[in-house]
């Protein structure tokens, strides 16, 4: 229910999302790779990365103002 939350809330303010960010998501359940790499440990987190993929934050739930708070303190950092 989280997720879907989350995503629906993104589908929403699609908008509003600057050009330069892109968002993927997905499966927990089938991307071991993924989740070792960026050490995932519950299906709710969400992991903003640079271009080489390098990490950038991290923070568990929300929704479309958890994104944008979360890129903020990011850019800021």
């Amino acid at each position: 229910p989280t997720c879907k939350a989350a995503a629906q809330d993104f589908e929403t303010n699609v908008s509003k999302i600057p050009n330069e960010i892109q968002i993927i998501k997905v499966d927990y359940d089938t991307e071991s790779e993924l989740k070792e790499t960026y050490s995932i440990t519950t299906q709710h987190t969400f992991v903003a990365i640079d271009s080489q993929g390098n990490e950038i934050s991290r923070w568990i739930g929300g929704g479309f103002d958890e994104l944008t708070e979360e890129l903020d303190v990011a850019e800021k950092g």
